[in-house]
């Protein structure tokens, strides 16, 4: 699935939010995370669904990112999906 460049541009606005708040969690508890690979995935898989709530909101209610509101559910989840898998692959392998 090719993305339109307005998907591109919010992939990279959403993801490197999750990113970043992901980094600062874990630095900020990285003896709670330390040798519990379970709890971390819990808490990044939390951090991505947090902020996709926050997004999906965004997209519902500004047009300016022109992304139709009827693919607004669709788009959130599948980014949220991809940030965690992508999040997963570069922490734990």
């Amino acid at each position: 699935m090719k993305l339109t460049d307005a998907e591109m541009k919010v992939w990279k606005l959403y993801s490197n939010e999750v990113r970043d708040k992901v980094i600062e969690d874990f630095e900020a508890n990285a003896h709670t995370y330390e040798d519990n690979v379970t709890l971390s995935i819990m808490m990044l898989e939390q951090i991505a669904f947090s902020v996709s709530l926050q997004w999906r909101m965004k997209l519902k209610s500004q047009s300016s990112y022109n992304i139709p509101s009827s693919s607004v559910d669709e788009f959130v989840n599948i980014m949220e999906f991809n940030v965690i898998r992508k999040l997963k692959n570069i922490l734990f392998e």
